[in-house]
């Protein structure tokens, strides 16, 4: 596919229904509570999508991550000491009702939605370590993937990569200048992994695309992302 000075591409395309943020916040915390209460032994699990972090750790970042969110939207917490995994659980839980009553009160409909990202991609790590079944339609899929789909269009239009059609059973979304010069095409799934630093280079080069590509693998690394040596998945 050629350029094409004429070509004006959607910024969005329609995925499945959305989710209000602090719906979907609650949703991630309930999914894990309830999975690892059923897995008493899985908080020393190593999960490989971050490195030298276990379950533990992973939950007690997204611990802390929420108690940050409630001390900008909510007041300052509690004082807090990590403990055990059902008491940073807990702690979520607590923490996270807050969040999600300082959510519904914003006027900002994006509010949350790095918060939202984070936790939604460190479900899927923790899932994806202990064995478990990822949701087939998660309702903060759409908000994470176009947040992430925004973060490689930045990534794309910085390094001057030729523009890209990513396309996915529930939509198509264009990044970059111009008519798209490919397609690449893959489930939700796949792309979004592909898209936070989840799936390796060769990995991302098996995904259906029109033409090689290497003028857009440097782009799948872009802020705190980067794709792994080593399968992680």
């Amino acid at each position: 596919m050629n350029g094409d000075a004429g070509y004006r591409a959607p910024r969005r395309a329609e995925t499945i229904s959305g989710t209000p943020q602090m719906a979907a916040y609650r949703h991630i915390r309930r999914n894990l509570t309830q999975s690892l209460a059923g897995l008493p032994d899985a908080a020393q699990t190593d999960v490989p999508a971050c490195p030298g972090w276990t379950v533990h750790d992973t939950v007690a970042h997204l611990v802390d991550s929420c108690r940050l969110a409630e001390r900008n939207l909510a007041g300052r917490p509690p004082h807090h000491v990590r403990g055990e995994l059902p008491a940073l659980l807990a702690e979520w839980n607590r923490s996270g009702a807050r969040v999600d009553r300082g959510l519904r009160k914003s006027a900002s409909p994006s509010a949350g939605s790095v918060l939202v990202m984070d936790a939604y991609t460190h479900e899927v790590d923790i899932r994806h370590a202990l064995g478990l079944p990822v949701p087939v339609a998660h309702p903060a899929f759409r908000a994470a993937f176009e947040l992430a789909v925004d973060g490689f269009r930045a990534a794309v239009l910085m390094r001057g990569c030729p523009a890209l059609r990513l396309e996915t059973t529930d939509g198509a979304w264009h990044v970059g200048d111009g008519a798209p010069h490919a397609i690449v095409f893959g489930t939700g799934h796949d792309l979004y992994r592909s898209l936070v630093g989840r799936r390796t280079v060769q990995q991302i080069r098996e995904l259906a695309w029109t033409t090689d590509p290497g003028a857009w693998l440097e782009a799948f690394g872009w802020g705190p992302f980067r794709p792994p040596l080593d399968p992680v998945e």
